[in-house]
């Protein structure tokens, strides 16, 4: 019986001309008549913002829209709900939106949606003034171009976070990485990083961080990694009385 009434409501409406609004109103709250207005409201000049919403709430129709929505001059925004709601659009969507004038923002957001893409768009990245965020992007994500971000975010003064992403990440660069945060005040920290993570830097870390107030961990941690500096930390450490209690509980 509500069915029936529901549907005469419906058809009373549609003599009296809904307006986008109203047919907006009726996708989001009434399911079963949301294809219906859905339809309508494709055929009724749709703004943009109209064809996001068909998008979202109205599965039958989500690629129809999203077509529609790329022929009239879909923002760089609305090229990017298409990418991350319409998969059979993906492609096309990312297409076209890196060809109009895409942000550093747009192109993260190729790179991370858009397989087939994610190397033209790592590439136009690279050459748009990329911050140092943009790079560790495109060194997570594409692969082919991970030695030329990381090389590239190397020069652009680089933070000691940067530094350590690269060396993480970018084998090929990882002593090059260790040497410059080597001189560039690390924290014990980083220190712990390089001696951990680059070999051939290791003793220069340990030696530095020998200097710098070194915590018993840090020097625990020297003692540990590198054979060549564990007598001159040994000599460093401060033994609590716990500490003592401990190691004579250990040797006894």
């Amino acid at each position: 019986m509500e069915k029936e009434r529901l549907g005469k409501l419906w058809e009373e409406l549609l003599k009296q001309q809904p307006t986008n609004d109203d047919l907006r109103y009726i996708i989001e709250h009434v399911d079963s008549l949301g294809k219906a207005a859905g339809q309508k409201l494709m055929e009724q000049q749709p703004t943009n913002n109209d064809l996001r919403y068909v998008i979202k709430y109205v599965d039958s129709l989500r690629e129809a829209a999203g077509q529609k929505l790329m022929e009239q001059q879909p923002t760089n925004d609305d090229l990017r709900y298409i990418i991350e709601h319409v998969d059979s659009l993906g492609k096309a969507a990312g297409q076209k939106l890196l060809e109009q004038q895409p942000t550093n923002n747009d192109l993260r957001y190729i790179i991370k949606y858009v397989d087939f893409l994610r190397e033209a768009a790592g590439q136009k990245l690279l050459e748009q003034q990329p911050t140092n965020d943009d790079l560790r992007y495109i060194i997570k994500y594409v692969d082919f171009l991970r030695e030329a971000a990381g090389q590239k975010l190397l020069e652009q003064q680089p933070t000691n976070d940067d530094l350590r992403y690269i060396i993480e990440h970018v084998d090929s660069l990882r002593e090059a990485a260790g040497q410059k945060l080597l001189e560039q005040q690390p924290t014990n920290d980083d220190l712990r990083y390089i001696i951990e993570h680059v070999d051939s830097l290791g003793k220069a870390a340990g030696q530095k961080l020998l200097k710098q107030q070194p915590t018993n961990n840090d020097l625990r941690y020297i003692i540990e990694h590198v054979d060549s500096l564990g007598k001159a930390a040994g000599k460093l450490l401060k033994w609590s009385k716990k500490e003592i209690m401990e190691e004579i509980k250990r040797l006894g």
